[in-house]
Parts: structure tokens; sequence; C-alpha cells
């Protein structure tokens, strides 16, 4: 899997793991899981670049700037041998 440029997301309210390299300016974590839904809501100021304006295309993460959809989980046989 690789990283894909937000403007490429879909806005389906789809669950996937989001890149958000100024989230420790607000206390958070660059890499998240959000809920995609294409808006367009304001973000803290302090999380705003200079010269851009504020949005949040997920349900929580400001600027976001990559995306990449959640990979499936491990398959039953590949925990077992992981705990084996």
């Amino acid at each position: 899997m690789e990283w894909h440029p937000i403007k490429t997301a879909p806005s389906d309210g789809r669950l996937a793991l989001v890149y958000r390299p100024l989230a420790l300016k607000s206390g958070d974590q660059p890499v998240a899981v959000k809920r995609l839904i294409g808006g367009k809501n304001h973000c803290w100021d302090s999380t705003v670049p200079p010269g851009q304006k504020p949005c949040n295309p997920t349900d929580g993460a400001c600027h976001v700037t990559h995306w990449m959809p959640i990979p499936e989980p491990p398959t039953a046989t590949a925990v077992m041998r992981a705990s084996q």
C-alpha cells in the first residue's frame, strides 16, 4: 500500500488512514484512522499553514495531506503462525 494525495480521497464516509504533518501542533498524532467525508470544516488556527485556508476533509483531522485504505487484517492462519 502507498499513500495517495488527499485530493484523490473518496468522500463516501469510509474509514482510512490519514497523514497530517502538522498534527503535533494541536497535540494529535500525524497518522490516524479517520472517516473520509470531503468536508471543508474549519480547523484550529495553529494547524493552518501560512497562506492556506482551513479545511477538514475527514471527521476530525485538519490539513490532511495524504490518505490510504486501511489494510485487511491478518488471516487466521497468519495469526496462528505468529503465536507459535
